[in-house]
């Protein structure tokens, strides 16, 4: 059977966690036919009924974009917003504010008061689907209204999600990091009924009366879909209120139930990046949005003076060949500087790609790429910067508690003005110093650059030259990272199910020493047990534990300590206390990316199993490594540096190891109940002594012996991968005769037909 398969450009060898920040995480249903398509083309191929080749791959454009700037352009919201009179503990008007008391006690901690959903559902103003059917409204345009479908009923565990766990950590994070000039007494939201006009979210008629007390912003959170089911978006947020000087007091916070999918399993790692988008959004209905970049005035860096202009400068950068523009309030040019090292250092860059949603207010992606206030995220963890508390103090609506940042972004940390200022293929390139990637192998698997995961080189074709500027592969103008946000810069993506500091990764069969931990760390390595092979020569990575032994590195496999270089420097760890266990090798960085430093001693129940004392948590690496070749000039059209491309990332390819084929055959099982029979019977197939089972096989085949050295591997990997025939005998060995293809085979072919409809195929 030869197919044409249309696919999003989600798809990947294994799924990875690709979200945009705050309004962009890839749809459910992108995300399902991707495993639906992966999971069928490792099934077919696994039991050798069918061989599938995919003859022509069309990228369905799928346009993640925030909707913030959307928002904020409806009436009564953002720069739009109702301007109320409120009292605060001394004069802050625009004309006569006393900045020098930002300095004192006068400012004190900004309290924020939540409210969920003030709607009557009894008249039709519900903000929350309590049931298939209902139609509530979406906010989107005046009178624009849907039907509730399931995944957008709010149930009891997603409302908790939302009001005990993300609103809570937005709230902590904003009342910590900020103060303010406190309201004086109760905050009365005063003007029309409703937070927004179109038709905005209800407000309590005490709060337009007698007020709310203890409050100095006040958050109205509702949870309905947006009428667009293919829509990215997981939250947005803009203000309702503002005071005479633009200070937001009010806003409308609306989380989309059907992206909150978090809220049974409750993942650590899921719900850090949950609750850093509410922070995310908060933040955007505090003022960090574009009408306020530049035109609203800022503090002079004295705290005396109000500055009633300026704020952003926009120039042509001759060695990024395009023009940036730059926030250049004072503080946010002093953290800027400071951050990156570079003391000429314009200003901190803003986003200048992702359409109308993520321009013009975020942080840029290619310098910024791990900031919570960057447009897209697509780590595993997003952190909130120094950077942008600068911002918000600037403003002299607030100052900042710079204890409340997060110090763990690394990307481009003390990397000077090179790395702030040029393009990325003169930074370095595919090693532990360079924050980009220029692989166009998807076999290849590399770390993230913070190590906290596993992933691949995000790499896509966007089936046109790119900007001129904005080529990085010689011979190749339509090749780029799969991120454009990033400027087209590609960078290492992880794997959604290979993320180190998960505890609930696991690997279907434990034979790669992994440890999936909080503490654990991605490394270069094959590491495998000994007497099996994967068959494959590719880059492999894999994840432990790290800790400090002095300046040497140690690295716990399965709790079993192996050694770096005893000064400290990059090398290979020494395996030898793993008494043979293992094969491969483990690549060490050098020992300060963990903090290992003289004085520094690991903890006394290290290499005995237990739960070990992790290093510290990494510092950025050292300079950068070698660049990449100039990529040669085209000479084919170029497109605008905005234009909406997506990439059209390489065919899923079959998993090259027996566990992975295991996984895929379990998600198989998960997304297709009709296909679970065949699935349950490969995954047994494949999970039954693999390895013994693939060596028999292709002994049988005659072709075991060309198998044996990483030369005739690479000549022969189709062989030793699959069998020159296919691998539908090694399931037959696997198998009882009771459960061979003959009996499990025709359920196949309609899980084959249901999974064609499902993604779109079209035969040739």
């Amino acid at each position: 059977v030869t197919v044409s398969v249309l696919y999003w450009p989600a798809v990947a060898r294994v799924a990875p966690s690709l979200r945009k920040r705050a309004c962009c995480r890839p749809t459910a249903t992108s995300t399902r036919n991707a495993f639906v398509f992966a999971a069928m083309t490792v099934a077919l191929r696994a039991v050798g009924l069918v061989t599938l080749f995919v003859a022509v791959v069309v990228a369905l454009p799928q346009r993640h974009e925030c909707v913030h700037d959307a928002v904020r352009r409806l009436p009564g919201y953002g720069a739009n917003a109702e301007r109320i009179n409120v009292s605060y503990a001394f004069d802050t008007s625009a004309t006569t504010r006393s900045f020098a008391a930002q300095q004192s006690s006068s400012f004190q901690s900004l309290r924020i008061q939540v409210f969920f959903d003030q709607g009557d559902c009894s008249a039709g103003t519900c903000g929350h689907c309590t049931a298939v059917g209902d139609t509530v409204p979406t906010y989107e345009s005046a009178g624009a209204t849907t039907t509730c479908q399931t995944d957008d009923v709010l149930t009891t565990e997603k409302r908790a999600y939302i009001v005990d766990r993300l609103m809570p950590a937005a709230k902590d994070f904003f009342q910590r990091a900020l103060n303010v000039a406190r309201v004086s007494g109760n905050l009365v939201v005063s003007g029309s009924s409703t937070c927004g006009q179109s038709p905005g979210t209800a407000i309590p008629a005490s709060h337009q009366s007698t007020g709310v007390a203890d409050a100095d912003f006040v958050a109205y959170v509702t949870a309905v879909p947006k009428a667009d089911r293919s829509s990215a978006t997981v939250a947005w947020a803009a203000a309702c209120r503002r005071d005479s000087a633009d200070r937001p007091l009010v806003a409308h916070v609306n989380f989309i139930p059907a992206k909150l999918t978090n809220a049974v399993n409750l993942t650590s790692v899921d719900q850090a990046n949950d609750e850093a988008t509410a922070v995310h959004e908060i933040a955007h209905a505090l003022g960090f949005s574009a009408p306020f970049f530049g035109d609203r005035g800022h503090l002079a860096l004295d705290g005396t003076t109000m500055v009633p202009s300026g704020g952003t400068t926009t120039a042509t950068s001759s060695t990024l060949g395009k023009s940036v523009t730059y926030l250049t309030s004072p503080r946010v040019v002093r953290e800027a500087r400071a951050y990156f090292g570079c003391d000429t250092l314009i200003g901190g860059e803003i986003e200048d790609q992702g359409g109308s949603g993520t321009a013009g207010s975020h942080w840029e992606k290619r310098i910024f790429n791990d900031d919570s206030m960057s447009g897209i995220s697509t780590g595993v963890l997003s952190y909130h910067s120094r950077l942008t508390l600068a911002f918000f103090e600037d403003t002299g609506h607030y100052t900042a508690n710079y204890d409340a940042a997060d110090t763990r972004m690394a990307w481009g940390k003390g990397k000077g003005c090179a790395f702030a200022e040029n393009k990325c293929d003169t930074l370095g390139t595919n090693d532990d110093n360079s924050e980009f990637c220029f692989d166009t192998n998807t076999q290849n698997t590399y770390c993230t650059f913070d190590r906290l995961a596993r992933g691949y080189c995000g790499v896509g074709d966007y089936g046109q030259a790119l900007p001129s500027h904005q080529q990085y592969f010689s011979g190749a103008p339509s090749i780029g990272g799969a991120v454009y946000h990033s400027d087209y810069c590609p960078t290492v993506l992880p794997y959604g199910n290979r993320i180190c500091i998960d505890p609930t990764t696991s690997d279907s069969q434990d034979v790669y020493g992994n440890t999936f931990s909080a503490t654990s760390r991605c490394f270069d390595s094959n590491l495998l047990q000994s007497g099996r092979s994967t068959g494959s020569t590719r880059r492999e990575t894999r994840c432990f534990v790290p800790e400090c032994d002095g300046v040497r590195l140690r690295i716990l496999v399965k709790g079993v300590a192996v050694t770096c270089p005893a000064d400290g420097s990059a090398g290979t760890a020494d395996l030898s206390a793993l008494n043979g266990q293992y094969s491969g090798s483990i690549t060490c960085p050098q020992s300060s990316v963990f903090g290992c430093a003289a004085g520094v001693t690991p903890p006394p129940t290290s290499g005995g199993g237990t739960s070990p004392t992790p290093a510290a948590t990494p510092s950025p690496p050292a300079g950068p490594g070698t660049p990449p070749s100039t990529p040669t000039p085209q000479t084919a059209p170029t497109p605008a540096p905005n234009a909406d491309l997506v990439p059209t990332p390489a065919p899923p390819s079959l998993p090259l190891s027996c566990a992975d084929r295991v996984s895929c055959a379990r998600t198989a099982m998960a997304m297709l109940p009709q296909c679970r029979g065949a699935a349950r019977a490969i995954a047994d197939c494949f999970g039954t002594d693999c390895d013994t089972q693939m060596e028999n096989y292709l002994r049988a085949a005659g072709v075991y012996s060309n198998c044996t050295s990483n030369a005739a591997q690479t000549a022969y990997q189709g062989a030793c991968i699959e069998g020159r025939a296919g691998v539908a005998d090694l399931c037959y060995l696997a198998l009882s005769p009771a459960a061979s293809v003959g009996v499990w085979g025709p359920a196949l072919f309609v899980c084959l037909a249901a999974a064609l409809l499902a993604v779109g195929v079209v035969p040739l």
